[in-house]
């Protein structure tokens, strides 16, 4: 007679007999083992629903069991309720008081474990709030960025410093093939619906200002401006100071023989606007 490893089933020997108490405290150990296993389940609720449900084929309540739910949609509402496989709607608590609205959001797991009649969360979700304070925080500081850029503009134009430069703006992402004529313009499908891109024809010589207003912060975007028809096709056309995360501006003097400008944003939802200077 042997004992496993983990939980300390007993493994009779091939000469010993059947015993009916010895599966019975085998069954009754697997059984006690089981229960503080978590289950995993998925909560499709609306953020706004105050009774989360989640249906996960049999489960069973009972005092300490565990499960990590994963919350579709987050939840905004006050004093939720979870009822997990129509074992009953109960409240969930987080250090014994309700979940805070907010708290938990979008596509986060949280572990909860039933206790005197409630779902308590289990651990800390201090590091989800911190998650979350941080990307308010980011996008409070693009705001921020987006109405220094914008002021800074308005008071360039009113000063006459600037006139806004017509930008052919299209959907897609334009492109100029390195090879056969360097006058075609292209607009290249590259499956991300919210990329705009505009062509602006330019004088030689001028100094001009690309503005973009990144409304999503998740990428940035490219500058390139032409070159005439005669460049080299390896050269075709030059990179004018890189990329620009976030909204931002470009400021550059066309070369002599630039014909015109191309704008591409990079997976982002972005505005864009062309100024040329007048000084």
């Amino acid at each position: 007679m042997t004992a496993t490893d983990n939980l300390g089933l007993v493994k009779e020997s091939e000469d010993d007999f059947y015993d009916i108490e010895t599966l019975n405290a085998n069954l009754d150990k697997i059984d006690s083992g089981f229960c503080r296993v978590p289950w995993f389940g998925v909560c499709g609720s609306d953020k706004e629903a105050v009774e989360k449900e989640v249906d996960l084929e049999g489960f069973r309540l009972f005092d300490g069991v565990r499960a990590a739910v994963y919350f579709t949609w987050g939840n905004t509402a006050e004093n939720i309720t979870l009822n997990i496989n129509g074992t009953g709607a109960y409240p969930v608590k987080y250090k014994n008081a309700a979940v805070p609205a907010g708290a938990i959001q979008a596509e986060w797991a949280v572990e909860v474990a039933y206790h005197a009649g409630c779902w308590r969360v289990v651990g800390d979700l201090a590091g989800h709030r911190a998650d979350k304070m941080k990307k308010e925080l980011d996008a409070l500081k693009e705001r921020v960025a987006y109405l220094e850029l914008f002021t800074g503009i308005q008071a360039d134009l009113a000063a006459g410093l600037l006139e806004r430069v017509n930008a052919r703006q299209t959907a897609g992402k334009l492109w100029v093939p390195s090879y056969g004529d360097m006058k075609h313009i292209s607009q290249k499908s590259t499956g991300a619906d919210n990329e705009k891109s505009a062509v602006v024809d330019v004088e030689a010589g001028a100094v001009y200002t690309v503005v973009t207003y990144i409304h999503d912060g998740s990428a940035g975007s490219v500058f390139a401006a032409v070159e005439a028809e005669e460049a080299d096709t390896i050269n075709a056309y030059c990179a004018m100071g890189g990329a620009v995360l976030g909204s931002g501006r470009l400021v550059f003097k066309a070369t002599p023989n630039a014909r015109f400008l191309l704008v591409n944003s990079c997976g982002s939802r972005a505005d864009i606007e062309v100024y040329k200077s007048t000084k």
